[in-house]
């Protein structure tokens, strides 16, 4: 994409497997989050499925879509990303701001809000910069 694409925007990717447990107990706080932002050009938040070896092929997509979330759900064929940015645990998020990581790491859920206060609380500082 052209770099024009990325100024002043963050985006959120939020990295998850059909076999996490925790990360389907966030989905409905990143769903809250989603619906606050979503008018926002400048926030975009993304769920992407990353496969793992017994996945059969639609598994996935059809654990998330009977929740029928708003957000944005992005389905990975391989894990290639998540090896060459290191990560093999999940969930994983991955905030950019003007095309530049600025947040690599595992989501603080020790509380179910916690997770969401935290990640509007960078989205809030990356808006502000």
């Amino acid at each position: 994409l052209p770099i024009l694409f990325y100024r002043n925007k963050i985006i959120v990717l939020d990295y998850w497997t059909a076999s996490c447990g925790v990360c389907f107990q966030k989905f409905p706080e990143y769903e809250k989050l989603y619906l606050k932002y979503k008018d926002n050009p400048n926030v975009l938040l993304y769920a992407i499925n990353i496969p793992e070896k017994r996945d059969t092929t639609g598994y996935a997509k059809k654990r998330i879509e009977k929740y029928n979330y708003l957000f944005p759900v992005l389905y990975s064929d391989n894990d290639t990303i998540p090896k060459q940015l290191g990560f093999n645990k999940y969930p994983h998020l991955i905030i950019l701001k003007d095309g530049k990581v600025r947040f690599n790491g595992y989501p603080n859920i020790s509380e179910k809000k916690i997770f969401v206060y935290k990640l509007e609380d960078e989205i809030v500082k990356l808006l502000n910069e």
